[in-house]
């Protein structure tokens, strides 16, 4: 069945924006240790390299501001989030189920127009679909 999802009769085929997709899921990162002087988004970490967040990450800064003086067991630094690679399916079903409904994952489409590679093997599983969806009408046509 996986053949028949790649857009067969898909109507969002066309909200990609590329006539091959390719459904990459991607999770968020924490890009730690960049130097405040660049002005990035400040961060606070406890002793474990876990982000501190809320109003205790609010409750230090403030208190940072006063002083100028980081309290022991806590490191302020610039942060950044960025998309991570975690894997490519060829259709959308599989890469949201991939994700599992997890917070920090979204699928973001890719296009395969230069990879000759990933459209032979879409367009051999259409077949398969096809020739399944023949077969059960039982006239033999093709689609």
């Amino acid at each position: 069945m996986m053949g028949r999802n790649m857009h067969l009769g898909d109507e969002r085929s066309n909200d990609h924006y590329t006539a091959d997709p390719m459904f990459v899921v991607q999770r968020k990162r924490l890009v730690a240790g960049i130097d405040t002087d660049y002005d990035p988004e400040i961060g606070w970490l406890d002793e474990e390299c876990d982000l501190i967040e809320g109003s205790e990450r609010d409750q230090l800064e403030t208190e940072y501001q006063k002083s100028l003086e980081v309290p022991d067991g806590y490191t302020r630094t610039g942060i950044s989030w960025e998309w991570e690679y975690v894997d490519t399916y060829l259709t959308p079903q599989a890469a949201t189920a991939r994700i599992n409904g997890g917070k920090d994952g979204r699928v973001y489409v890719e296009s395969a127009c230069r990879n000759h590679e990933m459209r032979i093997v879409r367009e051999f599983l259409k077949s398969l679909a096809r020739v399944q969806t023949a077969s059960l009408r039982g006239d033999g046509r093709f689609d």
